[in-house]
């Protein structure tokens, strides 16, 4: 089922005034690593056995739903043990203008309400700032919600012309390094639960040639020159040299030299850094491996 079919059917329960929720199962799995490590120790793996056991046994739910003048948000967990025996704690919380309703089966046939304003003051808000925050009630959200969608989609198209040219930049760096891709990895027996595999080699000198390509590209980018001189105006921007010395930098002149002489210094180092990404045929990864290797 596509995301947006299944947005459109929880939107439609939602309107109808249903609560959309789910249940999850907890579940503890372990490596073969680990599981070889405690295969000699009974104790150990006896007190896993237990451990495992209860866990299976715990489930919990969740659901959301709105109402008239606000939303309704359910929870609940349950224990079924070993014996059969089960048991469960279900919660129910009603968010609305005035304030919340509570209401569970721990304290069955009761609710227990609280308005906003003596809920802020338990937490120690002060008078005036109950008051600021109970006039939000009155905003036109609709309308605040719009204008910000707006702000947020002009920002994130004037983002994306800044960072397009990067994004190449990175294309190539990535293109030049030593990648290696590798199929059938669970069925040759290395990860049971992976597929597939990409191995990425990048040295220190490479890290140094991206810096310096990126210290040239942003030096002469004139979109981007702005934002960088408000990030060393406002902030406390420092490269520290070999011998220890760090230096504040004052002007974009200073940066970019600071980002060439880490860039110089990297390349003088004889270090590898390897990235193991492993995923299977959904393309959810499951391994995730960093390695470095100083010479």
């Amino acid at each position: 089922m596509s995301g947006q079919r299944t947005q459109a059917l929880i939107d439609a329960a939602l309107d109808a005034g249903q609560v959309v929720g789910g249940e999850t199962r907890l579940t503890l799995q372990l490596g073969d690593e680990i599981l070889s490590m405690l295969a000699d120790d009974e104790e150990s793996q006896a007190q896993l056995d237990a451990l495992m056991e209860v866990i299976s046994g715990v489930r919990l739910a969740g659901g959301f739903g709105k109402l008239e003048d606000g939303y309704r948000v359910e929870l609940g967990g349950s224990y079924t043990a070993p014996s059969g025996d089960n048991v469960f704690v279900t919660a129910a919380a009603n968010l609305t203008l005035d304030g919340v309703s509570i209401e569970s089966n721990l304290i069955e046939g009761e609710r227990l309400s609280i308005r906003w304003e003596t809920l802020l003051r338990l937490f120690g808000l002060t008078d005036d700032e109950v008051n600021q925050i109970m006039a939000l009630r009155d905003v036109d959200w609709d309308n605040a919600m719009e204008e910000l969608s707006t702000v947020i989609a002009q920002a994130a198209e004037e983002i994306g012309k800044l960072v397009e040219p990067y994004l190449a930049t990175f294309a190539d760096f990535l293109a030049s390094l030593d990648i290696q891709q590798r199929d059938n990895v669970a069925a040759e027996g290395d990860y049971p639960a992976v597929d597939h595999e990409i191995s990425v080699t990048c040295t220190a000198e490479d890290l140094g040639r991206l810096f310096h390509t990126l210290a040239d590209q942003m030096e002469r980018d004139d979109a981007l020159l702005p934002y960088i001189e408000q990030l060393v105006a406002n902030t406390t921007v420092t490269f520290t040299s070999d011998s220890g010395e760090t230096t504040r930098t004052t002007t974009t002149a200073e940066f970019f030299d600071g980002m060439r002489e880490f860039a110089d210094s990297l390349m003088l180092e004889d270090a590898t850094l390897g990235i193991l990404v492993g995923y299977n045929d959904d393309g959810l990864p499951f391994l995730l491996h960093r390695g470095a290797d100083a010479g």
